[in-house]
């Protein structure tokens, strides 16, 4: 069961923050030298996530060991909202909030609802919030970078696309190896992490669970059923916002819609 934080705990983890505040520094000092023009980004972003994220750890205290699946799952919700808000503001052509909510919800919340449907993972907050974090943030990674690549190449590619439209195809013919290539995007990746899985990479859920005094085997095993949560999540996510996009893309002539690029959000 999670307990509040004693003082001698909260005192020894400030510490621990101020020291590994020195590789902040560095990294600061790195991107100053490097004229990276990041800076302000990096603390604010630092000093952010570190505020949120020790929000969450105290509402954990409290929901952790919740058996109430419906309160669990309104959580997880809140998360794909949160993150549809993020995916929106790093895509800069339209408003693609819905699309967003959609996609990582039926990737996210449609995978966590499977493992506990089948009893893969233990239907209590202790676990299920901390893999359904995991893998809605990923899905929600997953369809930026797909989403940004796609648009990226088919304004690259337009006039391949309009030419190939001109000859009789439809629109997801005329653009599909862009399509390929963008749901592939944050897939390979994915894939090359597990195929270094447990000689290079000891993964953080691993190491997490091991040292909260799990079985080793037991962790391992759960880091693998992870891994592939986060990528049937991922690509259920990519594919929708793929087929929501590509209904942006063309209008109802199956004509490239030169709108969308013209007129940012």
């Amino acid at each position: 069961m999670a307990e509040i934080i004693s003082q001698t705990e909260l005192w020894e983890t400030l510490i621990r923050i101020f020291l590994s505040g020195i590789l902040l520094l560095v990294i600061l000092i790195i991107s100053f030298w490097q004229q990276l023009q990041m800076s302000k980004t990096i603390i604010v972003n630092y000093i952010r996530g570190l505020i949120q994220i020790v929000i969450l750890a105290f509402v954990l205290v409290l929901i952790f060991n919740l058996k109430n699946l419906m309160v669990i799952y309104l959580y997880m919700f809140g998360m794909v909202i949160f993150s549809a808000f993020t995916a929106r503001q790093r895509y800069k052509y339209i408003d693609v909030l819905k699309m967003e909510v959609i996609a990582i919800s039926a990737g996210g919340l449609g995978v966590m609802g499977f493992v506990t449907i089948l009893g893969i993972i233990e239907p209590t907050g202790e676990y299920l919030i901390p893999m359904g974090g995991m893998v809605i943030s990923n899905a929600m990674i997953w369809t930026t970078m797909t989403s940004e690549r796609l648009t990226s190449d088919f304004i690259k590619n337009k006039n391949l696309i309009e030419a190939s439209l001109s000859l009789g195809a439809s629109p997801r013919m005329a653009i599909y190896i862009l399509l390929r290539d963008a749901i592939q995007t944050p897939f390979n990746p994915s894939i090359d992490r597990i195929a270094v899985l447990g000689i290079v990479s000891i993964p953080g859920l691993l190491a997490g669970m091991i040292i909260g005094g799990k079985n080793p085997i037991i962790a391992a095993v759960y880091q693998i059923i992870i891994f592939l949560m986060i990528q049937a999540a991922g690509l259920i996510a990519v594919v929708i916002i793929t087929y929501l996009l590509i209904q942006k893309f063309f209008n109802s002539l199956e004509q490239i819609n030169y709108e969308l690029f013209t007129n940012n959000k």
